[in-house]
């Protein structure tokens, strides 16, 4: 074709070029970015696993992208701190935008876990057009929770580098007296775990001495985690009373073996008059009357001894499979009065009653907004977001209803199963 006749068509060209590279729809085109690091991928239980999540866009991303809980059984994962940060990377010739975001998940007890799996909604600008949403699967990573080998017997299992134990008294303890009143203070200091794993310390007192009052128990995390204990005991009547010690063995990480923190038994030398002695019944019969009751011991005795046994492994059964029941694990949960109690309570009893399934999961299909809000409430209070928690009754009320739905989910599932009873 002659060159002149194209040369009015050179403009034309031009402008269809540049719109071409101009083009909106090129960033629409490329999907984003979704990365998941684990660091490390194996760790004794109790420690922590950094689990970095990188989401990247051709763009940029006008709102935060919606993350998953990466909640899963028998293990905390929340967010530290300064969690999250931007991030620009290459990709191709091109620089990406993105968000960095760090979890750390905490292994309860020895298992595998799985984590990701669940959709992060993300949201980018489209230049010159309106923005892309997409939901984007996490990649699936693995993490490995072990206990050493030679701290098997490690119950409760605690490690770190440091627990340190301790037991003081606000008074003079050598100068007790009927009506005064003791407080004492059990404290446990723990480097390389956080403060819920850290078990009860006072012991559970019960003398004719003293009426026993304690306080709600106090658990702290920052350079170290700290469990507080505090007992205000009255002193009702005078006499010694016995304070037990208290050893918590536990696996040191830097020594590579299992030591022991401990508490020596204390004797309190209480001043005042002791308790008034029980009177005695009378114990003296009519001879008549004592062979009556000889005569009954005795055929008591031979029952005893043919039935007792078959009895008493009958009941040993059914108490063993009652402990091993959901039942059994939903009622210690309402018993619970400690939101670490509770929390440990709820995820032992989802155990038994639906293994798939965590508790937001189980609050999201089961539950209403209510106990939704009062496992957020849990997670803020127990794993260091601050929060005064939720209302422990309300939240039980709320799972019993829960449980309700469930079980009764079951039970429709089970009836839809069967055959007719009269089939055609």
């Amino acid at each position: 074709m002659n060159a002149g006749r194209l040369q009015p068509l050179l403009p034309l060209c031009a402008l269809l070029l540049c719109m071409t590279l101009a083009s909106p729809g090129s960033a629409g085109e490329s999907a984003p970015i979704v990365r998941v690091e684990l660091t490390p991928e194996s760790l004794t239980v109790g420690e922590s696993a950094t689990m970095r999540v990188t989401v990247l866009v051709p763009t940029w991303q006008p709102v935060p992208p919606v993350y998953p809980t990466f909640e899963v059984p028998n293990a905390i994962t929340r967010l530290p701190p300064d969690s999250s940060h931007p991030v620009s990377e290459r990709v191709g010739r091109e620089t990406w935008s993105g968000i960095v975001r760090n979890y750390e998940v905490t292994p309860l007890v020895p298992a595998s876990l799985t984590l990701g799996g669940e959709p992060i909604r993300i949201t980018w600008a489209n230049p010159g057009a309106a923005n892309q949403v997409s939901d984007i699967r996490v990649p699936q990573v693995s993490l490995t929770a072990r206990i050493p080998p030679g701290a098997e017997d490690v119950d409760p299992f605690l490690a770190g580098r440091r627990l340190e134990l301790a037991r003081t008294f606000d008074g003079d303890i050598d100068r007790l007296s009927v009506g005064d009143g003791l407080v004492v203070h059990y404290r446990a200091t723990l480097d390389g775990m956080p403060a819920l794993f850290l078990p009860p310390l006072a012991p559970a007192l019960s003398s004719d001495l003293i009426s026993v009052y304690p306080k709600e128990p106090v658990l702290t995390d920052g350079e170290h985690a700290e469990r507080l204990e505090t007992l205000t005991l009255v002193l009702n009547h005078g006499g010694d009373l016995e304070i037990p010690g208290r050893i918590l063995a536990w696996w040191n990480q830097a020594e590579q073996r299992v030591e022991q923190a401990r508490l020596e038994p204390v004797t309190l030398t209480i001043q005042g008059p002791p308790p008034e002695p029980s009177e005695e019944p009378d114990t003296r019969r009519s001879p008549w009357r004592l062979l009556a009751i000889l005569l009954i011991a005795a055929l008591t005795g031979l029952g005893l001894r043919r039935f007792l046994p078959a009895f008493i492994a009958t009941r040993r059964k059914a108490r063993e499979t009652y402990r091993a029941s959901e039942a059994f694990a939903f009622r210690a949960l309402l018993e619970a009065e400690t939101p670490e109690a509770f929390y440990r309570s709820a995820v032992a009893w989802l155990r038994r009653l639906d293994p798939t399934l965590d508790l937001r999961a189980f609050a999201d299909r089961y539950g209403d907004q209510a106990l939704v809000a009062a496992f957020d409430q849990l997670s803020e209070v127990l794993f260091g977001a601050g929060g005064s928690g939720p209302d422990l009754r309300t939240a039980a009320k709320g799972l019993r209803a829960a449980r309700g739905r469930h079980m009764a989910e079951v039970r429709s599932g089970h009836e839809a199963r069967l055959a007719p009873l009269n089939p055609g």
